[in-house]
């Protein structure tokens, strides 16, 4: 079983007090093999990267049977063209804007490009697939990636969890962010 860092327990947990959408993110291996142990707990949206499975547009099409909506994730260096053949089971985009593995990364720039030429080929496609972005998300780069076409952020150490700050003021700032109010 692999390390889940806020695994199933805290899913499960976090369930029974909201009714908010629960977006999970699996950065394993192999993740069709977790995907009912998810929708179990609960979980809305399970998001997992390209590079994880052999067969990326089967377990997409089972998260969506398995009635969640299915993400998927691409690292800094995958090509926008692992997602040619899974557009039909896909129902948001993460574009990763750092390496995955751990919390305080830089940014990296050429992902600003990255998302715009996906943003263009959504559109070019007549696709209305939302691109979510992750990694760095904070005052220097929400603005800009939501010019390049990204409509939801993840907050991390960047934004929401900024030392020096209350929880709530950082969620406040980054709303203002989003909302092009700074």
């Amino acid at each position: 079983m692999p390390n889940f860092t806020l695994g199933p327990d805290f899913i499960k947990r976090t369930r029974e007090i909201t009714t908010k959408p629960i977006e999970v993110h699996l950065m394993i291996e192999q993740p069709e093999h977790f995907i009912n142990l998810f929708r179990q707990t609960g979980a809305d949206r399970l998001t997992i990267h390209a590079e994880a499975t052999t067969n990326l547009q089967g377990t997409l099409a089972s998260i969506q049977a398995a009635g969640m909506k299915a993400g998927v994730a691409l690292n800094p260096a995958t090509p926008l063209e692992v997602l040619d053949y899974v557009y039909d089971v896909v129902d948001y985009i993460v574009i990763m804007t750092v390496n995955p593995g751990f919390a305080g990364q830089a940014f990296i720039p050429a992902m600003y490009g990255k998302i715009a030429k996906l943003s263009m080929l959504l559109h070019e496609r007549d696709l209305n697939i939302p691109i979510e972005v992750d990694g760095s998300m904070g005052a220097a780069t929400i603005p800009k990636c939501k010019v390049a076409g990204a409509r939801y952020f993840i907050g991390g150490t960047s934004s929401v969890y900024h030392p020096g700050k209350t929880l709530t003021e950082n969620v406040n700032g980054t709303q203002m962010l989003i909302n092009g109010n700074n």
